[in-house]
């Protein structure tokens, strides 16, 4: 189990709350099995689930307890593109709102 555990702790694009995150894989595993979560991990990162700022993306103690690797992801946010949080808006007077 210690070593899928790796294999998710270095796959995983955020590395915060090791121990938490050891903790929630090992109830994952009970649900799904490794080589489940693992893929779905990758299946996710292909389709630009986690091409967003480091700010939002999830804790893995969050993603793996909130089983996140059942997430369907609409084909319109593929490749990081159409979610809300990967508009910058620029407020400044000299130059408008720009999306």
């Amino acid at each position: 189990m210690e070593e899928m555990f790796t294999l998710f702790w270095t796959t995983y694009p955020r590395k915060v709350a090791k121990g938490a995150a050891r903790k929630a894989w090992g109830k994952a595993v009970e649900k799904a099995a490794p080589e489940v979560i693992l893929a779905a991990l990758e299946k996710q990162k292909g389709m630009g689930v986690f091409n967003v700022e480091p700010c939002y993306i999830p804790y893995p103690v969050t993603w793996l307890n909130q089983e996140r690797w059942d997430d369907e992801v609409a084909p319109q946010l593929q490749g990081g593109r159409g979610t809300a949080r990967n508009f910058h808006i620029n407020n400044s007077k000299e130059e408008g709102y720009g999306f």
